[in-house]
C-alpha cells in the first residue's frame, strides 16, 4: 500500500491541482504564489514549490503535500483522497486490505456516515418506484403527468419519496441494516423530539432530491412538499413543514458551499466552459431532460461566494436565470455581482411570460431556449439600468435621478475582475445614463477606496506573511530539518559527532527523517506532510558548501546545548526530590550532574561561535 501511495505521489502535479482551486498562479524565485484558496486575502501569501510537490500559507498557516491539499479543498478523508486522485491519474486504487496503516476513527466516522447516506438515496428511490400506495402514487403521477419529467430522467438523478410515517427511513436503516441512530442524526437523516427524546425522520411525505458534492457522493437532501393539488394528492395527507425542506449543515453537507447537479454536470460544464444557474431542482432535471445538462442549483436558497468559487473551477461563464419579480431581480443582481467577483463572464436571463426554466424548455424546446439565450442574455450592468430604469426613458430623468442611479451601479462595477471590463462598462453606464464617464469613474475611485466593493470585502482575511520573514519562524529542530532536506547525510554526521541520536529530538519524525530516511510517516501523517511543506518554502535557497557547514556546525552545538540543558534540569530536579524527602543522593546520579554541567561549559552554542 505504501507503494501504491509513493507512486501516486510521483504522478501528482501540485501545480496543475492548485490550478483548479487557485487562480492567479504567478512565478516567485523557486517556487510560485496564489491567493489561498482556504482564506479570502488581497495579496497572495500561498507558496507552491512543484519540484517538491509541496505547498504553504504564511497567512492562514496550511500546508502540505498534494494529497493534502486535496484533503482539504474536497473535505475528505486520506483514503477517499488517495483513491479519488489514483482514479484522476489512471492509477490503481491502493489494496487497503492487509495493510499496516490504521484506520482512524475519523474515517471511520466519515464512512458510516457514507453508508448512511447512501442507503437512505436508495431506499428513497425504491419507495418512490415501487411502493404500492396512495402516497407513492401521487407523488409519481405528480412528476409524470404533471411536472411532464420522463422515468429515465427521474432514475437518473435518484428522484425518490420519503412516506409519511414519522420513523420509517430511521426503522429501515436501524433495524434492517444495523445503523447507528447517532450515524443518522449526524448524516442530517433525523432529528431528536424534544418531547420524549425519540428520534424521528427529517423529511417526511416529500419528493427528494438526493444531493451530491463534486466528488458524487451523497452528502445531504433536499425534498419538495407534495401540495394537495386535486386528483393527484392523496387528500388529507398534507405533511407539515415549508414547501422546501435541505437537509441540515453537517460535516458533510455544507448548503452555502454546494451546488445540485454539478457533480452530475461538471463534465460538460468544463467542456463547454458554460453553467446555467438556476433556482431549483426541478429547473436543473428540466433542462437536463431537454438535452441542456449544464445546470446548477443553490437549491432554492441565493448563490453564495463559495459556491461561486466552487464553480469557478468548471466554468468561464455562467448565465444567470431567476423569478421575474422584484425579489429574483435582485437577488440575480446580488448572484451576478458574486459571478464577476470570481472572473465569470456573466449574463443574466429573463424568461418570458414568468415560465420557470423547464416550464419554458417542456413548452418550447432546446434549441428555442438556445436561441432566446443568444439573443436576450444581458451583460450584468445592461440588465441592472434596465431594471432600475423599469422602463422609464432617460431622457425624462433629473439629473439627481440619473446619478442617484449611477450610484446604485457602483457595487455591480466594483465586483469586476477585470480592470478593462470595469473601465468599458463605465463608458457604457455613462453614456446611457447621459452623466460625465470622469465623474462616475471617480465615484467608482472613491467607493473602492472606501472597501464598500464587494471584491474589497471578500479579500479580506488573515494578513499575509513573506516568505522571507516566516524562517525566523522555524524551530531550531525545523532549521536543521531545513539543511536534511537540502542534504541529508552530512548534517547526520555533524549531528552524531556532536552525540545526538535521532531519540534526542523532542520531534521524533525530524529525527527518523534525519538519521533513518523514514518516508513512511509521509504517508501516513498529513501533519508531518505540513511541517515538511512549512520548512521547504520557509528555507533560503539553496546554500553554498560553506554556509551549509558553517550552519550544520552552529546548529549541532546549539542542539546539543539545548539537550545538555534539558537533562541537566532532570538531573538537578532529582536530585533536589532525594534531598527534600532525606534520602542520600546516588553517587551515579552526582556524578552525571557534574558531567553534564561540565558538557555544557565546554559545549559552545551558535551563538557564541558568532
Amino acid at each position: 500500500m505504501h507503494k501504491d501511495i509513493e507512486a501516486l505521489r510521483s504522478k501528482l502535479d501540485l501545480l496543475d491541482l492548485v490550478r483548479e482551486y487557485a487562480r492567479d498562479l504567478k512565478k516567485s524565485g523557486k517556487s510560485w504564489v496564489a491567493n489561498c484558496p482556504f482564506h479570502e486575502e488581497k495579496t497572495p501569501s500561498m507558496h507552491i514549490d512543484p519540484d517538491k510537490g509541496l505547498f504553504h500559507c504564511f497567512g492562514c498557516k496550511k500546508g502540505g503535500d498534494a494529497i493534502h491539499f486535496y484533503r482539504e479543498m474536497e473535505n475528505v478523508g486520506f483514503k477517499e483522497a488517495v483513491e479519488d486522485l489514483c482514479e484522476r491519474y489512471g492509477l490503481a486504487r491502493p489494496s487497503w486490505t492487509g495493510s499496516s496503516r490504521q484506520v482512524s476513527p475519523e474515517e471511520k466516522y466519515r464512512a458510516a456516515v457514507k453508508k448512511a447516506l447512501d442507503l437512505a438515496a436508495k431506499l428513497y428511490g425504491e419507495a418512490f418506484l415501487l411502493r404500492e400506495d396512495r402516497e407513492a402514487e401521487a407523488a409519481r403521477k405528480y412528476c409524470l403527468s404533471v411536472r411532464h419529467f420522463k422515468h429515465d430522467a427521474l432514475a437518473k438523478y435518484g428522484v425518490g419519496y420519503a412516506p409519511q410515517g414519522p420513523n420509517w427511513l430511521f426503522t429501515q436503516l436501524v433495524t434492517k441494516h444495523g445503523l447507528d441512530p447517532r450515524i443518522l442524526q449526524k448524516a442530517g437523516l433525523v432529528t431528536v423530539s424534544p418531547r420524549d427524546g425519540r428520534y424521528r425522520d427529517l423529511f417526511r411525505q416529500r419528493l427528494m432530491f438526493p444531493v451530491a458534492d463534486v466528488r458524487g457522493d451523497v452528502c445531504g437532501f433536499g425534498g419538495r412538499i407534495l401540495e394537495d393539488s386535486g386528483s393527484w394528492a392523496a387528500k388529507g395527507s398534507i405533511a407539515p413543514g415549508p414547501k422546501y425542506l435541505n437537509s441540515p449543515d453537517t460535516d458533510f453537507f455544507k448548503k452555502g458551499e454546494i451546488l445540485y447537479g454539478l457533480a452530475d454536470h461538471k463534465a460538460l460544464i468544463r467542456e463547454k466552459g458554460k453553467a446555467y444557474v438556476v433556482e431549483g431542482y426541478f429547473d436543473v432535471l428540466g433542462l437536463a431532460q431537454a438535452g441542456l445538462p449544464l445546470a446548477v442549483s443553490p437549491m432554492g436558497g441565493a448563490l453564495t461566494a463559495a459556491q461561486a468559487k466552487v464553480l469557478r473551477r468548471f466554468a468561464g461563464e455562467t448565465v444567470l436565470l431567476f423569478d421575474p419579480d422584484t425579489a429574483g431581480f435582485e437577488g440575480a443582481i446580488r448572484a451576478g455581482r458574486l459571478c464577476l467577483v470570481q472572473g465569470f463572464v456573466t449574463r443574466l436571463l429573463k424568461l418570458p411570460s414568468g415560465l420557470d426554466p423547464d416550464e419554458f424548455v417542456l413548452k418550447y424546446g432546446a434549441q428555442t431556449f438556445e436561441e432566446l439565450e443568444k439573443r436576450e442574455a444581458k451583460s450584468l450592468i445592461e440588465f441592472e439600468l434596465e431594471f432600475r430604469l423599469a422602463g422609464r426613458g432617460v431622457a425624462a430623468l433629473r439629473l439627481e435621478e440619473r446619478q442617484q442611479t449611477a450610484r446604485a451601479l457602483l457595487p455591480s462595477l466594483a465586483a469586476m475582475a477585470s480592470e478593462m471590463d470595469r473601465s468599458d462598462a463605465v463608458i457604457f453606464a455613462a453614456q446611457a445614463l447621459r452623466i460625465s464617464p470622469v465623474g462616475l469613474e471617480r465615484e467608482l475611485e472613491h467607493f473602492l477606496g472606501q472597501d464598500g466593493g464587494l471584491r474589497s470585502q471578500t479579500k479580506r482575511g488573515p494578513s499575509s506573511a513573506e516568505p522571507k520573514d516566516a524562517g525566523f519562524m522555524l524551530s531550531l529542530e525545523e532549521a536543521i530539518l531545513a539543511l536534511a532536506i537540502q542534504d541529508r547525510e552530512p548534517i547526520s554526521r555533524v549531528l552524531s559527532g556532536r552525540g545526538v541520536t535521532a531519540s534526542d529530538f523532542e520531534d521524533g519524525r525530524i529525527g527518523r527523517y534525519i538519521f533513518s530516511s523514514d518516508t513512511q510517516e509521509r504517508a501516513e501523517d498529513p501533519s508531518w506532510t505540513e511541517v515538511l511543506a512549512r520548512v521547504v518554502l520557509s528555507a533560503e535557497n539553496p546554500l553554498s558548501n560553506e554556509e551549509f557547514d558553517r550552519m550544520a556546525e552552529g546548529y549541532a552545538a546549539e542542539l546539543r546545548r539545548k539537550i545538555l540543558t534539558r537533562e541537566r534540569a532532570g538531573l538537578d530536579e532529582a536530585i533536589k526530590l532525594r534531598r527534600k524527602s532525606g534520602r542520600a543522593c546516588e553517587a551515579q546520579l552526582l556524578a552525571r550532574f557534574l558531567e553534564v554541567s561540565k558538557l555544557l561549559k565546554n559545549n559552545e552554542s551558535v551563538f557564541e561561535e558568532a
